[in-house]
C-alpha cells in the first residue's frame, strides 16, 4: 500500500471519530481511494478515469478527454445533459497529483480482522460501536469479534494458498483463485491470472503445463 493511500485512511478515520464525538457540521469526508491500485485499468484506451475524478480534474492530470461509446460512458454523458462527468466528487481535491505513485514508496499496513455473519477485513479498528460482540443480537445487526494472533494468520491468502488444499476466498473471490507459478525452482504465489509480479513467460509456461 502506498503511504498516500495511508494519509487518506488515517485522514478519514479521524474525521470519522470527530463526527462520532461531538456535533461539528459540515466537516468534509472524503472517499478512501488510491488511483495506484487501479493503474493499469488507467493506462488504457478509453479508460474510466474521466468518470471518476470529474472532467476538470481528469483533464488537469493530463488524461485523456475523448470519451468512449460503452454504455457507462453513455449513461455519464447523457444523464442530465452530461451532469455526471460535470459534478463534483468525493475525492480530496489536488491529492492525486501524481496520480501514479511508484512501488519503491510502498508501505506495510496493518489489517485487522472482524468475525460476524462473515470474514471481514479491515484496515482500522474503528468499527462502529453497535457491531461489536455483545450477548445478543440487537435490531437484527450481527455482533461481530475480533480475530487476532494464530487465528488471524491462519486465514492469510498466502497461507492458504501455499500450504493446504483450500480456497481462500476474498477481493478476488469473484474473479479469480490464488495459485503458484514455479519461477526457476522458486515458488512464487500469484493472486490471480496475469498478476503483474509474476513474469508473463512463466505465466503462461504454468498455464500450458496445467
Amino acid at each position: 500500500m502506498v503511504n498516500r493511500f495511508h494519509s487518506i485512511i488515517d485522514e478519514f478515520t479521524e474525521t470519522a471519530a470527530t463526527l462520532c464525538r461531538s456535533d461539528v457540521a459540515n466537516l468534509p469526508v472524503f472517499d478512501v481511494f488510491e488511483p495506484t491500485l487501479i493503474a493499469p485499468a488507467l493506462k488504457i484506451g478509453h479508460n474510466f478515469g474521466l468518470h471518476i475524478f470529474g472532467e476538470q480534474e481528469w483533464l488537469g492530470m493530463g488524461g485523456d478527454a475523448s470519451v468512449g461509446d460503452d454504455l457507462l460512458t453513455v449513461v455519464y454523458c447523457n444523464f442530465k445533459h452530461g451532469g455526471l462527468l460535470q459534478s463534483s466528487t468525493k475525492l480530496a481535491p489536488d491529492f492525486y497529483h501524481p496520480l501514479i505513485l511508484d512501488k519503491s514508496v510502498l508501505a506495510h499496513r496493518t489489517t485487522f480482522t472482524f468475525h460476524g455473519q462473515n470474514e471481514m477485513w479491515f484496515v482500522t479498528r474503528n468499527v462502529p460501536p453497535a457491531l461489536h460482540a455483545e450477548p445478543k443480537n440487537l435490531g437484527g445487526v450481527s455482533k461481530i469479534r475480533e480475530i487476532m494472533g494464530s487465528e488471524q494468520q491462519n486465514m492469510l491468502f498466502k497461507l492458504i494458498v501455499e500450504n493446504t488444499q483450500g480456497i481462500s476466498i476474498g477481493p478476488l473471490e469473484y474473479c479469480c483463485n490464488g495459485h503458484i507459478v514455479h519461477i526457476g525452482s522458486i515458488p512464487q504465489l500469484a493472486v490471480c491470472k496475469g498478476d503483474s509480479t509474476i513474469p508473463k513467460y512463466f505465466e503462461e509456461a504454468a498455464s500450458t503445463i496445467s
